[in-house]
Formats: C-alpha cells, sequence, structure tokens
C-alpha cells in the first residue's frame, strides 16, 4: 500500500518511467515479505507434506485452473476489445482498472485472511462470515468510486492524463461493476472454504468463456468503454447469483449435523 501511494505521488509530482513504477512495487512487496517473515517467523515443517499434497490434490488443481481459465479471459478479451473497438477504448478500460485497484487489494486481503479462519468455524457462520466480508468491500468500492468521481480535473489528469476524462466517465458503472464482483469472489471463497472445487472451476470457465465473447460482441456491436463496462456488470452479477446460489443449495443438502459443525 505505501508503494502504491508513493507511485501516485511520484506520478503527480514528477514523471516516472513505467520501470521505474515497477521497480517500486516490486520493492514495496520485498519489504512487505520480509515484515511478515520477521513478525510470524515461519518454521519448515516437511513432515506429512506429501500426504498433504495427495489429499488436496484434486481441489487445488480445480482452483487452479479455475483462476487460470479466469486470468487467461482478461488478456484475450482485451485484445478482442483493442481489435473491434480500439485503442482509446482500451486505454480508458485500463485507466478505470488502475484507478479501482484499491478496491482489488482490499478483496485480495480479505481473500487470504478469510480462508484460514473459514476453517476453524461451522458452516453456517461461514456464511455469515464471507457475506458480512463481501457487503463491506462492496460498500467500499462503491464510496471509492463516488470518491474518484468527485476529484478535481487537475488531479484526475495528473494520475492518467489524457485518458482522464474518458475513464471519469465510466466511473458510474465501475462503482457497481467493482461491488458486485467483490459479491462473486466471497461466493466463491465460500465455495472453496466448502470444498466445493468442482464448481469454482465449473463456474470460473463459464465466466471466463462468458467474458470474451461478450467483450467481442459488445465491442463490435457498440464499441464504448461505458457499455463494456456494463456488459462486464451484468456478467459479474450473473456470476454472483450463480455461486451464491450453489452454496445455498450445498449446505440445504447437507445433514444437519454437517451444517451446524
Amino acid at each position: 500500500l505505501a508503494a502504491s501511494l508513493t507511485g501516485i505521488l511520484w506520478r503527480i509530482l514528477g514523471q516516472p518511467k513505467p520501470a521505474d513504477i515497477v521497480l517500486l512495487w516490486a520493492l514495496g512487496a520485498l519489504v512487505a515479505m520480509a515484515v511478515l517473515v520477521i513478525g510470524l517467523r515461519p518454521s519448515l515443517e516437511l513432515s506429512g507434506l506429501s500426504n498433504w499434497l495427495r489429499e488436496t490434490l484434486q481441489g487445488r488443481l480445480h482452483l487452479s485452473l479455475g483462476a487460470l481459465a479466469l486470468g487467461a479471459s482478461l488478456p484475450v478479451g482485451s485484445i478482442a476489445i483493442g481489435a473491434f473497438a480500439g485503442s482509446d477504448v482500451l486505454a480508458t478500460l485500463a485507466g478505470g482498472a488502475q484507478l479501482m485497484a484499491p478496491v482489488n487489494t482490499a478483496a485480495a486481503l480479505f481473500s487470504i485472511g478469510l480462508l484460514p479462519r473459514a476453517a476453524k468455524i461451522s458452516n453456517q457462520r461461514r456464511v455469515q462470515l464471507f457475506s458480512i466480508a463481501g457487503l463491506s468491500v462492496a460498500a467500499g468500492a462503491l464510496i471509492w468510486a463516488a470518491t474518484l468521481l468527485s476529484l478535481p480535473e487537475t488531479l484526475g489528469q495528473a494520475l492518467l492524463g489524457q485518458t482522464w476524462e474518458s475513464t471519469r466517465s465510466i466511473l458510474v458503472a465501475l462503482g457497481p461493476q467493482y461491488s458486485i464482483g467483490t459479491m462473486a469472489l466471497a461466493g466463491i471463497l465460500l465455495l472453496t472454504s466448502l470444498q466445493l472445487t468442482r464448481a469454482v472451476l465449473i463456474t470460473s470457465v463459464a465466466s471466463a468463456v462468458a467474458r470474451v465473447g461478450l467483450y467481442s460482441v459488445v465491442a463490435a456491436m457498440v464499441g464504448t468503454a461505458l457499455s463494456i463496462s456494463v456488459a462486464e456488470t451484468l456478467l459479474l452479477l450473473v456470476g454472483a447469483v450463480a455461486v451464491w446460489l450453489i452454496a445455498r443449495r450445498s449446505l440445504a443438502t447437507l445433514p444437519r449435523m454437517a451444517r451446524d459443525r
């Protein structure tokens, strides 16, 4: 976080090169890792590692393939947007993603923190945990987008340059988009904590395929950054509803003792 804020301040006060910003982020990551290692003092424990890997191999494979599909859908979708709608639209969407990056950071932090906690509580309390966490970050996303909309034009141009005006025009869609996306992530984490990794894989692959197809169609037919942002918002809404319904139905089929355990 400190590295990101330093990078933003550097961008406002000067003209850093992209390589300088990447180096700053890398140094920030190294410092954060060092602080964690010093604070936690982890010890390397190899006994039982092979058994643990065998027992969790299928689930981890499901999660890895799902993450790979979702990750690949973004650059592939960006290529489609650039081909059909042009580089200006792509630059506007990239600027929006940069502005909303703190929401992604918050979502990543609650991903890291909630799964270990969820393993120690009952299934019903897991639902409450992920619901509250998701709603909290979702509300934060809306507040952050509203804050960005209120920025003075000079500050916005200092952050994004010529793309500020076009990027500002899609913030009204990016707020709900990131808010709903956070709830979808919370549902995915709930499914993961319930060890429903096959469902995570299926929904992730379906979302990735739908994203690439939707980007291509909307970019070709409408070709505006706002329309693509709205399309992504609707896609995330469908995905969020799907994962929470899957989790609810899965919990309903469990015996009462298993639900309360």
